[in-house]
């Protein structure tokens, strides 16, 4: 599983569940309960252990996560949709598949950016 969470806003996390009593105790980072609700990520912030217990039970669904920042627009990086490069030229070359920007067709949402 990927441990960055990266919400529609630019807003980073990094999950930190087996790390997070740690975190509480020594008060080293904010602590942020992360959901995803259907349409986009949601966050809280953790208080106090009991909240941390209890997003730690719904682990199935929930994140526990520390904030890492904002990204900007410029480090954005554009959204290609599924099938969008097969017929571009592309290049094999040991085992990596190079494909030329130009070919490619971007999702209209990220071109205004």
């Amino acid at each position: 599983m990927n441990k960055l969470i990266v919400t529609t806003e630019g807003m980073v996390f990094y999950t930190v569940a087996k790390e997070a009593e740690k975190i509480m105790r020594f008060d080293i980072f904010t602590l942020f309960k992360v959901h995803y609700d259907g349409n986009e990520w949601q966050s809280k912030l953790i208080l106090n252990e009991a909240e941390l217990i209890e997003a730690k039970a719904d682990s199935s669904t929930h994140y526990v996560c520390i904030c890492l920042g904002v990204l900007d627009a410029s480090m954005m990086l554009p959204c290609i949709p599924d099938g969008r490069w097969n017929n571009a030229d592309t290049v094999v070359n040991n085992g990596f598949v190079y494909v030329k920007a130009n070919d490619l067709l971007f999702c209209p949402n990220n071109l205004e950016k």
